[in-house]
């Protein structure tokens, strides 16, 4: 088992960039179930925003960037 977050992407030229880039990835080898996940870089970009916008106090945010980036 493991935890996913989902978020339903703004309305904006950015959001439909991020859809454009989304990567397909198979998580089942026997059935062929994928998921399809957002990019290592736009993930980080998004979590620099929530961090910015969170007037740069999150200290989650920053270490999943620090993570991602690792």
């Amino acid at each position: 088992m493991f935890k996913v977050d989902i978020f339903i992407p703004k309305e904006t030229a950015y959001a439909r960039a991020m859809m454009d880039r989304r990567q397909r990835h198979i998580v089942d080898e026997g059935t062929g179930a994928a998921l399809i996940f957002c990019t290592a870089e736009d993930t980080a970009l998004s979590k620099l925003s929530w961090y910015r916008d969170g007037q740069e106090v999150s200290d989650r945010q920053w270490r999943d960037v620090l993570g991602i980036l690792s």
